[in-house]
């Protein structure tokens, strides 16, 4: 990319003299445009519209104005990855939302763009199952007592020979922290999801 001259032309400048900087400073402007963009002298009716978005890292959470929502790539703790980002003025605000953040895994979790976790597994009942545990991603918020998630829970398809299940019940307490599932009879394989919030 050529380098932008921001002197020229001076007032001052003959045309003649200073004909070469302006096509230079018009060619490095096109230059900057095209990046992730169609070209803006293409003609084509793209033009102007973006190709992709690229974030570089940021060192900080940014600040962000009342009336302003933040995209921005920064380092998340929790999974060591560069992360997107969402951030607007409210809750979570100081953080932001880290919106791509997650684990495609059997046991696991993801953020939705409004800061509400999922959290998911399959367990053999009876079960209390840790869910600030590592493989269910961020803390749980509680108020030091038991905290109501909502919580659905299936048994697992067909079932075993000769077992009819007829029970499966769920909570989540110890603060907020644990899920306890619980069927008639025991030993029936579970999935479930919870949805909690940071």
């Amino acid at each position: 990319m050529p380098a932008y001259q921001e002197t020229k032309p001076l007032a001052t400048d003959k045309l003649s003299d200073s004909q070469a900087d302006i096509a230079n400073n018009f060619t490095a402007i096109k230059a900057l445009v095209d990046v992730n963009h169609e070209t803006f002298n293409s003609g084509a009716s793209p033009e102007g519209k973006h190709i992709k978005a690229d974030f570089t890292n940021s060192a900080t959470h940014p600040a962000v104005a009342a009336t302003d929502v933040l995209l921005y790539n920064y380092l998340n703790a929790l999974t060591a990855q560069q992360e997107l980002y969402a951030k607007r003025t409210g809750a979570l605000a100081t953080e932001g939302i880290p919106i791509t953040a997650g684990s495609a895994t059997s046991q696991g979790w993801t953020y939705l763009p409004s800061g509400i976790i999922l959290k998911w597994g399959s367990s053999t009942t009876p079960v209390s199952i840790n869910l600030n545990g590592a493989a269910y991603g961020p803390a749980m918020a509680n108020a030091g007592s038991d905290s109501t998630y909502p919580v659905f829970a299936t048994f697992r398809y067909p079932f075993p020979a000769g077992t009819l299940a007829s029970l499966l019940s769920t909570r989540v307490v110890s603060g907020g922290t644990t899920l306890d599932i619980r069927s008639t009879p025991n030993g029936m394989v579970v999935f479930f999801f919870v949805i909690c919030w940071a």
